[in-house]
C-alpha cells in the first residue's frame, strides 16, 4: 500500500477544518425557512483561507511541494511484495503536523451593512488592520452586543431615520393632497407615528404611511438625529426580521422547539436581549426565541389612515379588497362585502395604533387586550360581539382567507387548533390588532403568524 503523501495529509487537514466551519454555518442557515444563504464548502474554504492567511502553509511545518525524486525514494523503501518496510530507510520524512492557532479575538457583524471586522484579542495585527478595528468598535458603541454559542458577537445597530421622519405633534397631523393648507386631506396621522420621507421640501415633504401618500408641513416632522433622539425617549422598540421567514424557538438554541413563524416586516416585542439570541413577544399568546443575525432594531408608533367623516356615504377612497397572497384556504365565502362600512370601521380601528395593550383590558385608549380591543371597535358601530377570542371565531359569516375585506375578523390558533388570537383586517395584506404588553396596539402583516380563519361581522 502506497504511503500517503505530503500534500495529501495537508488537504486532508484543511477539508476537514473547511468542513466544521462549513457545519456551523449551514446551521446557522437552518433558522431561515425561506432564503438562499446556505453557505457551500467551496465558500467556506475561501472564507477560511481568506481570514486565516494561507492556513495550508500552517497546518503543515516547513511544506514544500514534493519533488519527483522524493516521491520515489518513499516508495522505494516498501517491500511491495511482502507487505512490510524494507531495511533501508527512507530518505524523506514527514514533518511534524500541528493545528492552526485557535482566534483570540471575536467577530463583530453589522445586520445593517453585514460588514466583519476582528474587534479584540489580535495580538499580530498590523498598523491598518488594528486602524480598521477601532473604527468599527467606534461605529458600533451603542449597539448591544452578545456572543452566541457560536463564538460570534452579533451587534444590533440602533434604528436608522435615513429616509424617515416622525410626526411630532400632540394630537394628529393632516396629510394633503398637494404642499398647500387648503388642498383637500388624504389622511391624517397622530404624534409618534413614522412616516417614510419620498421627497424632502424647504416647506412641505411627501411622505408615505400605511398605503397613503401625500403632504405634511416640516413644522410637525422632525427629521435625523432629531427624530432618532425623539423616537429613544417615547416610542416603543421592537424587533423587525430581516428574512423572509424565520423560526422562533422554545429556548435559545436551534434544537429546541419551533413555536412559531414570523415574518419580514412586522414589528415584534421585545422581552430579553441575550447572548446571541433575543426573546421576542409573538403576540399576547406565545413569546419565544430568534437568532440575533436575522433581526434589526427598529421602533414602532401610530400609522396613517384615511379621513373618512362617519356620516359620509361616499365609497372610501382607500383600497379595500385587495387579496392577501400565498394563502390556500378555500373555506368561507369569497364575495365582496355589500358596503363600505368595513373599511370605515378599518380606519377608525386604526386611530388607537400606539395605545397600550393590557390584559382583560377593553379600553381604547388606557388599553385593551386582543378581543377587549375588537368587541369595543365593533360596539362604536352599534354591533355586540362575544368577549373572548375563541367565542368571536364562532360568530358572523366565516370568509376565506384569500378574499378577507377591511372589517373582517383573522384569528390565529399557533397549531393547536383552538383559538389564541384576534386581528382585525385593514387592507394591504395587513392587520390592526392589541399584540402584546411589548408592543401595545400595532400594525402588522396579516401572517405575521399563520392565520387559522377569519370571520366577517359587517354584510
Amino acid at each position: 500500500m502506497k504511503k500517503p503523501s505530503i500534500k495529501w495529509l495537508a488537504l486532508t487537514a484543511v477539508a476537514g477544518i473547511s468542513l466544521c466551519i462549513s457545519g456551523v454555518h449551514m446551521a446557522n442557515a437552518s433558522e431561515v425557512l425561506y432564503d438562499d444563504s446556505n453557505v457551500s464548502l467551496t465558500s467556506a474554504v475561501d472564507r477560511y483561507i481568506a481570514t486565516n492567511d494561507n492556513p495550508v502553509a500552517n497546518i503543515v511545518e516547513g511544506y514544500q511541494e514534493e519533488t519527483t525524486e522524493q516521491s520515489e525514494t518513499l516508495v522505494a523503501g516498501i517491500d511491495d511484495e511482502a507487505g512490510t518496510v524494507n531495511d533501508n530507510k527512507p530518505t524523506a520524512t514527514i514533518e511534524a503536523v500541528k493545528q492552526p492557532e485557535k482566534a483570540t479575538g471575536s467577530v463583530k457583524v453589522n445586520n445593517i451593512t453585514g460588514e466583519i471586522s476582528k474587534v479584540d484579542g489580535s495580538t499580530e495585527a498590523t498598523t491598518e488592520e488594528q486602524a480598521e478595528s477601532t473604527t468599527e468598535a467606534t461605529t458600533t458603541e451603542t449597539s448591544y452586543d452578545n456572543t452566541s454559542t457560536d463564538g460570534f458577537t452579533y451587534a444590533l445597530a440602533e434604528p436608522d431615520f435615513t429616509g424617515r421622519a416622525v410626526v411630532k405633534a400632540t394630537g394628529t397631523v393632516n396629510i394633503r393632497q398637494s404642499g398647500d393648507i387648503s388642498a383637500s386631506r388624504v389622511g391624517d396621522i397622530a404624534g409618534g407615528g413614522i412616516v417614510k420621507v419620498e421627497e424632502k421640501g424647504s416647506e412641505w415633504t411627501k411622505i408615505s404611511s400605511n398605503g397613503i401618500t401625500g403632504y405634511m408641513k416640516n413644522d410637525y416632522l422632525l427629521f435625523d438625529s432629531d427624530a432618532a433622539s425623539y423616537a429613544a425617549g417615547n416610542l416603543k422598540k421592537v424587533v423587525r426580521i430581516n428574512t423572509a421567514s424565520l423560526r422562533v424557538r422554545a429556548a435559545a438554541n436551534e434544537n429546541s422547539e419551533t413555536l412559531s413563524i414570523v415574518t419580514e416586516g412586522s414589528p415584534y416585542g421585545i422581552e430579553e436581549i441575550g447572548a446571541g439570541w433575543t426573546k421576542i413577544s409573538v403576540d399576547d399568546s406565545t413569546s419565544g426565541y430568534v437568532r440575533n443575525d436575522y433581526i434589526i432594531l427598529d421602533y414602532t408608533g401610530p400609522v396613517a389612515h384615511v379621513v373618512t367623516d362617519p356620516v359620509v356615504t361616499t365609497p372610501s377612497t382607500s383600497e379595500s379588497t385587495t387579496e392577501s397572497s400565498g394563502s390556500t384556504e378555500s373555506s368561507g365565502i369569497t364575495t365582496p362585502p355589500s358596503s363600505n362600512l368595513g373599511q370605515e370601521i378599518a380606519n377608525y380601528a386604526q386611530q388607537f395604533v400606539g395605545n397600550p395593550y393590557v390584559y382583560g383590558g377593553t379600553s381604547l385608549t388606557n388599553g385593551a387586550d386582543c378581543s377587549g380591543f375588537v368587541m369595543t371597535i365593533y360596539k362604536n358601530y352599534g354591533y355586540s360581539i362575544p368577549r373572548t377570542a375563541d367565542v368571536q371565531g364562532t360568530v358572523g359569516t366565516e370568509v376565506a382567507l384569500s378574499a378577507v375585506a377591511p372589517g373582517d375578523l383573522i384569528f390565529y390558533d399557533r397549531g393547536t387548533g383552538s383559538i389564541k388570537h384576534v386581528a382585525m383586517y385593514i387592507g394591504n395584506g395587513q392587520v390592526v390588532h392589541a399584540s402584546s404588553s411589548t408592543t401595545g396596539i400595532i400594525i402588522s402583516n396579516m401572517y405575521y403568524s399563520t392565520p387559522c380563519k377569519a370571520v366577517r361581522i359587517v354584510n
